[in-house]
């Protein structure tokens, strides 16, 4: 069964395609086909990353910290960076350009969490008093009420 995942670090990947310019690596279709039991559940953290002026300098940074790998993200004119685990080259996390659709976003670490309804979990935010910051096929970022930035994508 073929179906379209927003999500990274899935390993079933099997191709990606760009919608548009903005940076999170979280926010790339996948298209693949993948069984019902790979699916992301429900209320779990499927991606993180992070936005910032610097990308290529924090890239370099985190590698050292952590021992990531990197492979650039081709974005148009620029590259962002896929963060690998080094012993498996899983997909981990991304580091992106603050450029875009993401020239706003904080220079902070955005986890991204699995719903079932994208729409419906960002009509919550609003009832709940937090702000949406993008809204895009299959994934979105919001603010809660203290300020805290997320991301939610479609499982």
């Amino acid at each position: 069964m073929s179906k379209d995942w927003t999500k990274l670090g899935n390993p079933l990947i099997t191709s990606v395609e760009r919608e548009c310019n903005v940076c999170d690596l979280a926010a790339v279709v996948y298209t693949g086909s993948m069984k019902e039991h790979d699916k992301p559940k429900t209320g779990t953290i499927v991606a993180a990353d992070l936005t910032v002026p610097n990308a290529p300098e924090l890239r370099d940074f985190y590698a050292a910290v952590t021992g990531w790998t990197t492979e650039e993200v081709p974005m148009g004119d620029y590259a962002d960076y896929m963060m690998k685990a080094p012993e498996t080259g899983q997909p981990v996390a991304g580091v992106c350009h603050a450029r875009g659709g993401n020239k706003d976003l904080p220079p902070q670490w955005i986890i991204y969490v699995s719903v079932s309804d994208v729409a419906a979990a960002l009509a919550k935010v609003a009832e709940m008093g937090g702000t949406v910051i993008v809204q895009k096929e299959g994934y979105a970022i919001f603010r809660d009420p203290a300020g805290a930035t997320m991301g939610l994508v479609k499982g």
